[in-house]
């Protein structure tokens, strides 16, 4: 027994050092961590910044034009003409026309399609913003999904160290029994075997730690080696009642705020076409010079100089219907949205109803385990006693000391199921 609690001290004596040395990584600084450096985040708010970028008034067709248009003609043609008062021009001639001007478009009426191509342009924009909260609370659930298992393999290791120090105490007892001639040797090398399996599977609890710790680096944007320790008891998520965590779901939840927002879009297409029926009326002006130089005709040099202006309008009469046809598309577009916001919404009700019942469940479960974990332990350190004294046999303190290592891995997956739970409610009503 005396040995048992050296080897425990000494244990944890080292475990402190080492922890010491290694960083504590926060939940929350995990979090805001990677929601600036996640990789995916960041894509995702470049895409945003490029639908922000199609937001301006002459995307939309509500600025004027303006074109400078030049052009310079030439022609050379043999001419042979006769004049009713006897004239005859019979030579090669040529003809020089250059030409420059200024032309002004502008969209006077459009039925308003313009102002609502601007603010359709700005709808989709917002969407994409949308969308970057949706990939911030995926990154944020994998995150702290993976911070939970990290702090789970900690506690698997702790409970393999623990469970070493009996098989320890088991294989010295089994040993001076065997030494002194009360016990056999199988006793021994039987408690030696049982012990090695403990120890490797404290050796694959190490490595499943070190790949879990990879993956948050990964997660967090850094080197894929960055030691660091994470708190043994994340912080409890605040828990509401039934009604308030679905007005919270409601309201929060990603994919009713991208149904809402597709529907503002819908509506603004549908504005659209609806302005596809009004007429459309142009304002149109041009400040231009020409030049016409030619040796073939009757006038050798022709020059203008001038400014003209005119409005002019169209009004579509027929268009076989499409117009309508549009329209009509746009609002049983309407109405799938609306099936599907209905839908999402008892999605929500049933996933938060499930997500409770397990809560409740699994904390049942944490309050059993951690009564038989108790029974264990203390049923293993008697048998133990028992055998050193001689009171029992190899076969009863292997079975305390199997239901100790069954017990002591339901305690870690139940309290761990307690706060993986906690995280399902969580992230739906966040």
């Amino acid at each position: 027994m005396r040995l048992r609690y050296i080897y425990l001290f000494l244990l944890l004596l080292f475990t402190s050092a080492i922890l010491k040395s290694q960083n504590i990584l926060s939940l929350e600084e995990a979090i805001q961590t990677a929601k600036k450096e996640n990789l995916n985040i960041d894509m995702t708010k470049m895409q945003a910044q490029l639908a922000d970028m199609q937001v301006y008034r002459a995307n939309a067709g509500l600025t004027p034009r303006l074109d400078w248009n030049t052009a310079f003609n030439g022609s050379g043609n043999f001419v042979n003409q006769t004049f009713f008062d006897g004239r005859s021009i019979n030579r090669l001639g040529r003809t020089l026309a250059p030409s420059t001007n200024l032309a002004l478009s502008y969209t006077i009426y459009d039925g308003n399609r313009g102002k609502t191509r601007l603010s359709l342009l700005q709808a989709q924009a917002d969407r994409s913003h949308m969308m970057i909260e949706g990939i911030e609370e995926a990154v944020e659930f994998d995150v702290v999904q993976t911070y939970l298992d990290i702090a789970k393999q900690k506690s698997t290791i702790a409970y393999l160290n623990k469970t070493i120090s009996f098989y320890k105490e088991r294989m010295d007892i089994t040993e001076e029994r065997w030494i002194v001639g009360r016990g056999s040797k199988l006793d021994f090398l039987q408690s030696q075997n049982d012990m090695n399996a403990q120890k490797a599977a404290l050796t694959n609890a190490k490595a499943l730690l070190q790949s879990l710790k990879q993956y948050m680096n990964l997660l967090l944007n850094r080197d894929a080696n960055t030691d660091f320790d994470v708190d043994e008891t994340p912080p409890s998520s605040n828990l509401y009642s039934a009604d308030e965590m679905l007005a919270m779901a409601i309201e929060n939840d990603e994919n009713l705020k991208l149904i809402k927002q597709d529907r503002i879009i819908n509506d603004l297409r549908k504005t659209e076409l609806k302005g596809a029926k009004l007429p459309l009326v142009n304002l149109n002006s041009t400040f231009g010079y020409s030049l016409s130089n030619s040796n073939a005709g009757l006038l050798l040099l022709n020059q203008n100089l001038g400014l003209n202006a005119g409005v002019t309008a169209s009004w579509n009469i027929y268009d076989g219907n499409n117009i309508n046809t549009q329209i009509k598309i746009n609002e049983f577009q309407n109405n799938v949205l609306d099936k599907q916001q209905n839908l999402e919404v008892e999605n929500l009700k049933n996933r938060i109803a499930v997500a409770i019942y397990q809560w409740e469940n699994a904390k049942s479960l944490l309050e059993l385990e951690s009564t038989n974990k108790a029974i264990a332990e203390e049923n293993l350190t008697i048998s133990l006693e028992k055998f050193r004294l001689g009171g029992s046999t190899i076969l009863e303190v292997n079975e305390a000391q199997r239901r100790y290592d069954d017990a002591q891995f339901r305690h870690v997956n139940a309290f761990y199921g307690v706060k993986y739970a906690e995280l399902a409610l969580e992230m739906i009503i966040k």
